[in-house]
């Protein structure tokens, strides 16, 4: 009797062993799968999408649209393009400003008051005039 009661304990054991492996087993291939699966869809994805164009001379350039342009031609017409919306403007048009140019008139008094209260014997002006002779 105590045999069986044993070898029954002995084989729960061995079945509980046996349930963990497999569930610690069927979840390691589980993730090795899906790893796999991911691997293959990002081959396919580069396969599908191309090598992208790289340009090491610097005759290319890249269109708006990300095509690579090579003809000399082509450059030129898409830096024209590339400095047209750089500089465009989109700003409405100028106000017209009217300016008073003339300003007031300046008295004969202003001037003379002026010219007293410069100082004797400093250099002269743009004119070259000095102040001892006025």
């Amino acid at each position: 009797m105590e045999e069986k009661c044993e070898s029954k304990n002995v084989e729960a054991i061995y079945k509980d062993l046996n349930r963990n492996i497999k569930i610690k087993c069927n979840g390691a291939k589980e993730e090795r799968i899906n790893q796999q699966c991911q691997e293959i869809e990002h081959a396919k994805i580069k396969d599908i999408c191309g090598k992208k164009i790289k340009c090491s001379s610097p005759g290319c350039i890249k269109s708006k649209d990300g095509t690579m342009f090579m003809e000399k031609k082509e450059i030129l017409n898409r830096w024209s393009e590339y400095v047209e919306d750089l500089y465009e403007d989109d700003r409405c048009k100028k106000p017209i400003i009217e300016k008073n140019i003339e300003g007031p008139t300046i008295l004969k008094e202003e001037v003379e008051a002026a010219i007293k209260k410069m100082k004797n014997g400093k250099a002269t002006g743009s004119d070259n005039i000095p102040v001892e002779i006025i």
